[in-house]
């Protein structure tokens, strides 16, 4: 009996499903010992695209995923910043309350990533890569952004 599509191992992803235009669900416990029944009900719930990330040192959950038909694409480094100088001092830093971007910035901006992993991916059209970044940069940036007449706006302010 196949179980039905729900939260958990494997979860719907609304803010990548708008941005390709498509079911996009992700993998958030490869470990899980549901894993092949959850991934077999996200697939009966039509999902398109079914992500996956993994540390790269995890070789067992790797090929437990390569083994139900996920494909390796790419491997990403994560950066961190703690807001804190060299000194120790947050003085050094401003927050903007308010930001204004030219959409044709953040397009920029996203062109500089033409080896994210959904850009190495082969099956995702590139359109949804560049909408993905117009609407991640900002939401990243912190705060609710509108895009409208060739600029996105937005600030700090979590308003409606």
């Amino acid at each position: 009996m196949r179980r039905e599509a729900r939260d958990g191992v494997v979860e719907r992803q609304d803010f990548d499903s708008e941005a390709f235009e498509c079911s996009f669900w992700r993998v958030t416990d490869p470990g899980s010992g549901s894993l092949i029944e959850d991934v077999d009900a996200a697939r009966s719930a039509r999902a398109d695209i079914i992500d996956a990330k993994v540390p790269a040192g995890d070789v067992e959950n790797m090929q437990r995923l390569l083994s139900l038909g996920f494909r390796r694409v790419c491997m990403q480094v994560g950066l961190r910043a703690s807001g804190v100088s060299s000194s120790g001092s947050t003085d050094d830093f401003a927050v903007d309350p308010e930001l204004a971007l030219l959409v044709a910035a953040v397009y920029r901006y996203a062109a500089n990533f033409p080896r994210d992993c959904f850009a190495l991916d082969p099956l995702i059209p590139s359109r949804g890569h560049d909408r993905l970044f117009l609407a991640w940069l900002p939401d990243w940036l912190g705060g609710r952004w509108e895009v409208a007449g060739g600029l996105a706006r937005g600030g700090n302010d979590r308003r409606g």
